[in-house]
């Protein structure tokens, strides 16, 4: 088993990152038979914020054989990206509010929200994508 760990400390916050990776993992593949599988890797979270402490672990089955500091940079990369779109959703378009959830109405409502985002984000200019939209 490899591991690596990370710390930062921004703006009165205490973040600690600690990736482990497994490369040994000839019983799983007998067992499971998932092609490309290998490794096993953990993303263990620790947070601190004004006294309060959170954690977190993440598990991943990488298809390559990762070092685990570049294990623990594809993770994070993996979980902003996965972030920021709802993210961009909710404050630009304000989808939460909106009422439509069922049928066809709803995937097409989508389809059109993913479309004027990527068209504000592809236009030109100084403003933000909020003040695009």
């Amino acid at each position: 088993m490899l591991n690596f760990k990370q710390v930062d400390k921004d703006r009165g916050r205490i973040e600690i990152h600690a990736a482990t990776i497994c490369h040994d993992i000839r019983e799983i593949q007998d067992r499971h038979r998932q092609s490309g599988l290998q490794a096993v890797g953990e993303v263990a979270s620790a947070r601190e914020i004004k006294g309060k402490s959170t954690t977190k672990s993440h598990y991943f089955l990488p298809s390559s054989k990762l070092e685990p500091e570049r294990f623990l940079v594809m993770s994070r990369a993996h979980w902003s990206v996965e972030n920021s779109l709802p993210r961009a959703f909710d404050v630009t378009i304000n989808e939460d509010a909106q009422g439509n959830r069922e049928g066809c109405g709803a995937e097409n409502l989508a389809l059109m929200r993913h479309l004027a985002l990527n068209i504000a984000r592809a236009a030109s200019g100084r403003k933000s994508v909020h003040e695009k939209m």
